[in-house]
């Protein structure tokens, strides 16, 4: 991933500096690690405390019936194919959202402000929704972007699953661009951790699990 360098003087930034959810000096690792590698994975963005809200509040819409399968491409183009995917999902509504909803959006808003003001990228806004596997759910490798739309720059997600171990499976898998090879990297999706990477560039995948696998997966966007 190609960000343009930093300012050497904040005075050089223009508007403040936002102080963020995290310790500043965790934050710029992430950016760094962002910029450097395209991906970077951070344990413990959000309390447990919060990270366990969620998850009830995911619990509680799902089962009133508010979520509905996930499907892939847009307008037209639009389809339920559950050979592809076969999560279910929620879109979060940023008008109308619940407590602990209302500070996973503050943590990436924050992040979104900081994306900019250290590199310049020029996102917009933030579209994020709940997703939940069942034992044995999958998505097969794609991109983030739709077909002629590059307006996701950022992709996220941070997991709720309580507990997990390499056993589970449910692994994010990261298949990172290379001039000669393909490599990969595979994330444990463990409760409270965010993960963050380009989404015009890095092919990914989620791999099936043997437990239902529950996570909020996002898109930091460019006009």
């Amino acid at each position: 991933m190609t960000f343009p360098d930093p300012p050497n003087s904040l005075q050089a930034v223009p508007g403040p500096l936002p102080a963020g959810s995290l310790a500043p000096d965790r934050l710029d690792l992430l950016l760094e690690t962002l910029a450097q590698n395209g991906y970077a994975s951070l344990p413990d963005f959000l309390s447990q405390d919060t990270t366990a809200a969620l998850l009830g509040e995911l619990h509680t819409l799902f089962q009133a019936g508010k979520a509905h399968a996930a499907g892939i491409g847009l307008g037209n183009d639009y389809r339920v194919l559950p050979t592809v995917r076969n999560d279910t999902i929620l879109w979060l509504d940023p008008a109308n959202l619940p407590p602990a909803q209302a500070v996973y959006w503050q943590a990436l808003e924050d992040l979104r402000l900081r994306l900019n003001h250290r590199y310049f990228l020029g996102l917009t806004d933030y579209e994020s929704h709940f997703a939940q596997y069942p034992p044995g759910g999958f998505y097969k490798r794609h991109l983030d972007v739709f077909r002629g739309k590059g307006r996701r720059r950022i992709s996220s997600v941070f997991y709720l699953n309580f507990p997990w171990s390499s056993v589970d499976g449910g692994q994010l898998r990261l298949y990172l661009p290379g001039d000669q090879t393909e490599t990969w990297v595979d994330i444990l999706p463990l409760a409270g951790s965010l993960v963050v990477f380009d989404s015009q560039t890095i092919e990914h995948e989620v791999l099936p699990a043997l437990r239902p696998r529950a996570s909020l997966a996002g898109w930091l966007r460019s006009a």
